[in-house]
């Protein structure tokens, strides 16, 4: 059984003060539907797990983690765990 994860990190971004958080809350929808619409809910191929800090997805297939971190570019950082 292969317990390798692919983990893809979205930091979350608050802004300085009331000015970005609207805007923030736009992009966090935008990235969870990119995500949903391509790989779908979380279960079968990806789980996700959210802190303060960020919102970590852990993928099953390296190929599927490395399209999301493609679909979602900016910001994003990639990592393997066994």
């Amino acid at each position: 059984m292969n317990n390798t994860k692919y983990l893809i990190s979205v930091p979350f971004s608050i802004g300085d003060g009331y000015s970005r958080i609207e805007q923030d809350i736009y992009q966090w929808n935008e990235y969870a539907s990119k995500i949903v619409e391509r790989f779908g809910l979380p279960g079968d191929k990806y789980t996700t797990k959210m802190s303060n800090n960020s919102m970590t997805f852990f993928f099953e297939d390296s190929q599927d983690a490395l399209l999301a971190k493609l679909i979602l570019g900016g910001n994003v950082s990639y990592m393997v765990v066994t």
